[in-house]
Protein backbone atom coordinates (compact mmCIF):
# COMPACT_ATOMS: atom_id res chain seq x y z
CA UNK A 1 0.00 0.00 0.00
CA UNK A 2 1.18 3.50 -0.84
CA UNK A 3 0.13 6.37 1.42
CA UNK A 4 -0.32 9.85 -0.01
CA UNK A 5 -0.73 12.75 2.42
CA UNK A 6 -2.37 15.99 1.35
CA UNK A 7 -4.24 18.91 2.85
CA UNK A 8 -7.61 20.05 1.56
CA UNK A 9 -8.94 23.56 2.14
CA UNK A 10 -12.55 24.70 2.28
CA UNK A 11 -14.06 22.45 4.97
CA UNK A 12 -16.80 23.99 7.11
CA UNK A 13 -18.38 21.00 8.86
CA UNK A 14 -18.15 17.22 9.38
CA UNK A 15 -20.15 16.66 6.19
CA UNK A 16 -17.33 18.27 4.19
CA UNK A 17 -14.93 15.57 5.38
CA UNK A 18 -17.48 12.82 4.68
CA UNK A 19 -18.13 14.03 1.12
CA UNK A 20 -14.39 14.31 0.45
CA UNK A 21 -13.81 10.77 1.73
CA UNK A 22 -16.50 9.42 -0.61
CA UNK A 23 -15.10 11.32 -3.62
CA UNK A 24 -11.51 10.22 -2.97
CA UNK A 25 -12.48 6.57 -2.56
CA UNK A 26 -13.93 6.68 -6.09
CA UNK A 27 -10.42 7.17 -7.53
CA UNK A 28 -9.15 3.99 -9.19
CA UNK A 29 -6.73 2.11 -6.94
CA UNK A 30 -7.76 3.87 -3.71
CA UNK A 31 -8.69 1.45 -0.95
CA UNK A 32 -9.26 4.00 1.82
CA UNK A 33 -9.21 7.74 2.39
CA UNK A 34 -8.78 9.01 5.93
CA UNK A 35 -10.09 12.56 6.09
CA UNK A 36 -9.96 14.75 9.20
CA UNK A 37 -12.23 17.76 9.69
CA UNK A 38 -9.06 19.88 9.71
CA UNK A 39 -8.47 18.99 6.05
CA UNK A 40 -5.60 16.57 6.69
CA UNK A 41 -5.96 13.60 4.34
CA UNK A 42 -4.23 10.23 4.01
CA UNK A 43 -5.01 8.24 0.89
CA UNK A 44 -4.18 4.52 0.93
CA UNK A 45 -3.87 3.04 -2.54
CA UNK A 46 -2.19 0.32 -4.52
CA UNK A 47 -0.37 3.00 -6.56
CA UNK A 48 0.80 6.60 -6.22
CA UNK A 49 -2.07 9.07 -6.44
CA UNK A 50 -1.26 12.32 -8.24
CA UNK A 51 -2.42 15.71 -6.97
CA UNK A 52 -4.21 16.20 -10.30
CA UNK A 53 -6.33 13.07 -9.69
CA UNK A 54 -7.40 14.43 -6.30
CA UNK A 55 -8.25 17.80 -7.85
CA UNK A 56 -10.34 16.07 -10.53
CA UNK A 57 -12.17 13.96 -7.94
CA UNK A 58 -13.01 17.09 -5.96
CA UNK A 59 -13.97 19.25 -8.96
CA UNK A 60 -17.19 21.12 -8.30
CA UNK A 61 -17.16 20.57 -4.54
CA UNK A 62 -15.57 23.90 -3.62
CA UNK A 63 -12.63 22.22 -1.89
CA UNK A 64 -9.07 22.82 -3.02
CA UNK A 65 -5.84 20.87 -2.62
CA UNK A 66 -3.21 22.87 -0.77
CA UNK A 67 0.13 23.07 -2.58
Amino acid sequence: MITTKITIQGFHCPSCAKLTKMKLEEISGVSEARVAETGAVEILADRAIAKQEVEQALAGTGYTVQS
